[in-house]
């Protein structure tokens, strides 16, 4: 286009243009999806109609951790239609480990227990009565058994192995198709919340 009145100029041009294998987002598809952890993102796609003859093959990488990426066996290319075909990634739903003390905690707890063996004998002792002091036999004798129970303490079992799924974030997923030397990739988007 020019300021010539006779504008726009047209010019007849020929050439071959290299084929390749089509690969790309279908008419009406979308390169990202956006999922909630164990739910499936599936992808529209296109391969062929780009002048490629052959026998393609498609593979998929990138999935987060706890997802797994899933492509169908694509067989021959045609050089003039493209197909169709979808791209599906499923997720894993993240679980809630129960958080529970463990491991070295036993101290605390034996530590609790003693604090408020102390104070219930200083409580029961600070009232002037007759039958305080048996009163307060029981709870000494309490004490003095749970100090000497002992040495180490007891190996807490290893909490239950807990899935996290597959953690919120945004991933890149390569779809990769190939036929003989020829390969062609399709990056999309996965959002998980």
């Amino acid at each position: 286009a020019d300021n010539a009145p006779d504008s726009p100029q047209t010019v007849a041009l020929t050439g071959n243009v290299a084929p390749s294998i089509g690969l790309g987002v279908a008419s009406g598809g979308s390169a990202s999806a956006t999922v909630t952890a164990g739910t499936t993102a599936t992808y529209a796609l296109s391969i062929g109609g780009s002048g490629m003859n052959g026998t393609g093959s498609l593979t998929c990488t990138g999935a987060p951790t706890g997802a797994v990426c899933s492509v169908p066996a694509i067989g021959p290319l045609n050089a003039t239609s493209a197909s169709t075909f979808n791209a599906s990634v499923t997720t894993t739903a993240r679980s809630q480990a129960a958080v529970y003390p463990h491991g070295d905690s036993a101290p605390w707890l034996w530590a609790l227990i003693i604090f408020g063996g102390v104070s219930l004998v200083t409580v029961a002792s600070a009232r002037p009565h007759p039958l305080s002091r048996l009163r307060v036999a029981p709870l000494a004798l309490l004490g003095i058994v749970l100090c000497s129970c002992g040495g180490s303490s007891p190996t807490a079992p290893a909490p239950p192995t807990h899935s996290s799924g597959t953690p919120a974030g945004i991933y890149t997923i390569v779809i990769t198709a190939k036929s003989g030397t020829t390969a062609q990739t399709q990056n999309l988007t996965l959002t998980v919340q």
